[in-house]
């Protein structure tokens, strides 16, 4: 059983947010608040912090300056909002503090470690087993009986100290050097006398003597590297970083091209051509396969080749060639995002699914030219028109009628139709939106349907709305002995038949959504009333060839139709 994620908060968190200002302060609560809605969210990126004493603790990025520190538990389910500053100030401060967990009390302690570097060599004796440039002081005589000598471990830490304090408090003794650099003294802590022999505590009191004769400090000199030892490991957790560890984040802030967000269709695609597979199929037996792009997501990003995607793409053609290009137009995408991304610039090869080899046994692009004649409309209007499912039958005319895209009239709303000014509002591919006119016999068929809920072609299924209709219109394509008709197809029907129907290409164009052009006839946007005579003189042209007789003044819902 899995449980929710806890989330607690600091007093130095708390502090630090009642002095922020206004704007910065709603930033830091809106990120916290998603912070402790999901900290294990696969958008929260935690960063490393080079030499931070503590590993559990990591920057996370609210925006390209402020910081959040927060603890993330290598093991256990309970993170912690430490602090929020500056980009350089959140990361100093976490530098030389770590959190750890009392195994007594269960109390969370926050320990500073520059105050614990600077108590240690007060409580040494002095024993001089350096040189003259700097000294080792050790433990050298009978020391008295410390303060807490008597107490057990658990006792101590029953009073609140710290593991990793009992040291300290108990007065254990330890090597110091201590020299002079630039007037300033120098003390570091060589190591327990129980570890270090006075001999080696000597030849290490010489290495740094000589640090301090070059002008080196020796607490520089170690917090660099330690510095290019966390750089090191970055760098080799860099090139292990896989394909699927980036995905995730790539799906959440990423973005097509002039696009504020993903489209939700082009989204559900995305994550189905990653799917594991393994799940039982909605139709038929049997489970479904992994998703072509699914292989991909085990290689580390530094190893995606030219090489890799060749033997990738191959594999993936003999099961469907199409699909396996649209995953590659999709890998491509992912590919360009990693690229313009500072931290995975320099592990990706933008280019390496364009190459040669690849691009040269992609499948050719063939343009679909189908569409109703004019001779076929009545056959099909007339078994769409003998659908049992009226719905679908209102769904697959209003396409027809209007040219709109499937999705934009599966997904019209109630809300969308304005039946007291005759418009329709329909979601549009290149802009947000766009108004159309609502045509006296659309209007009609849209009246006539029953109102379940906020859709328009309302369905019982989860989305609430119809989705496929796939079935019923191949029923109706086969009573009207038409061979073969794409929904798009209807789409190029609509901009067809409105030719030659006499209305204008720009016309046309704007009722169907396509993106302006100014190559027909100068592309002049008509207003909702300027588009009207031409759609409703389309309608008529359409309705003449279904054979259907209209009656506009007829009450909208009680349609009448005669052949």
């Amino acid at each position: 059983m899995s449980f929710k994620p806890k989330v607690a908060l600091s007093n130095d968190f708390l502090l630090q947010l009642a002095k922020l200002s206004a704007k910065v302060h709603t930033k830091v609560m809106k990120w916290a608040i998603q912070f402790q809605a999901d900290p294990k969210s696969p958008g929260i990126n935690y960063e490393n912090i080079n030499g931070a004493r503590d590993p559990n603790l990591k920057s996370v990025r609210i925006d390209g300056d402020w910081r959040g520190i927060v603890f993330k538990p290598s093991a256990g389910d309970v993170y912690v909002l430490l602090y929020v500053d500056h980009h350089d100030d959140a990361y100093r401060w976490a530098e030389n503090r770590k959190l750890t967990i009392n195994p007594v009390t269960g109390a969370m302690q926050m320990l500073t470690f520059e105050s614990i570097t600077e108590q240690a060599p007060e409580e040494a004796h002095s024993a001089n087993v350096g040189s003259a440039e700097g000294t080792v002081d050790a433990s050298a005589a009978e020391a008295a009986p410390a303060l807490f000598a008597g107490l057990e471990d658990r006792e101590l830490m029953s009073l609140g100290v710290p593991q990793e304090l009992l040291g300290f408090v108990r007065g254990a003794k330890s090597f110091v050097f201590e020299a002079k650099l630039n007037r300033q003294t120098i003390r570091r802590t060589i190591g327990d006398v129980k570890a270090w022999t006075i001999e080696q505590a000597r030849v290490e009191a010489r290495r740094l003597a000589v640090m301090l004769d070059s002008g080196q400090d020796p607490r520089e000199v170690a917090r660099l590297q330690q510095a290019e030892q966390e750089a090191l490991r970055q760098q080799a957790k860099a090139q292990a970083l896989t394909v699927g560890e980036v995905w995730p984040l790539y799906l959440e802030n990423g973005r097509p091209k002039r696009r504020d967000a993903w489209k939700p269709r082009y989204l559900a695609d995305l994550h189905v051509m990653v799917s594991p597979g393994g799940v039982p199929k909605k139709r038929g037996a049997g489970v479904t396969r992994p998703g072509p792009l699914y292989p991909l997501l085990a290689l580390p990003l530094s190893g995606v080749t030219e090489d890799t995607l060749k033997v990738w793409f191959d594999r993936e053609a003999k099961a469907g060639k199409h699909q396996a290009a649209r995953a590659l137009m999709m890998f491509r995408g992912f590919l360009r995002w990693c690229a313009s991304q500072p931290e995975y610039r320099t592990l990706v090869d933008r280019e390496a699914g364009q190459a040669p080899a690849i691009v040269q046994n992609l499948p050719a692009t063939t343009r679909r030219t189908d569409a109703l004649e004019a001779a076929q409309v009545a056959g099909w209007w007339s078994g769409v028109e003998q659908l049992s499912n009226q719905t679908a039958s209102a769904y697959l005319r209003a396409l027809l009628l209007t040219g709109a895209r499937r999705e934009e009239m599966a997904a019209l709303r109630w809300a969308d139709v304005d039946f007291r000014w005759r418009k329709l509002t329909l979601a549009d591919k290149v802009e947000k939106s766009r108004t159309i006119p609502l045509t006296p016999y659309l209007h009609h068929l849209i009246a006539s349907l029953p109102r379940y809920g906020e859709y328009v072609f309302a369905s019982t299924g989860k989305t609430g709305r119809i989705v496929d209709v796939r079935s019923c219109h191949e029923k109706a394509l086969k009573a009207a002995a038409i061979e073969h008709l794409t929904f798009h197809g209807l789409r190029r029907s609509f901009s067809l038949l409105g030719e030659a129907a006499g209305a204008p290409a720009g016309a046309i164009a704007q009722v169907m959504g396509h993106k302006p052009s100014a190559t027909a006839e100068g592309y002049r946007p008509r207003s909702v009333d300027a588009l009207r005579p031409f759609l409703e003189r389309i309608e008529a042209y359409i309705l003449d060839l279904a054979q259907v007789q209209f009656d506009s003044t007829a009450q909208p819902g009680k349609l009448r139709i005669a052949s």
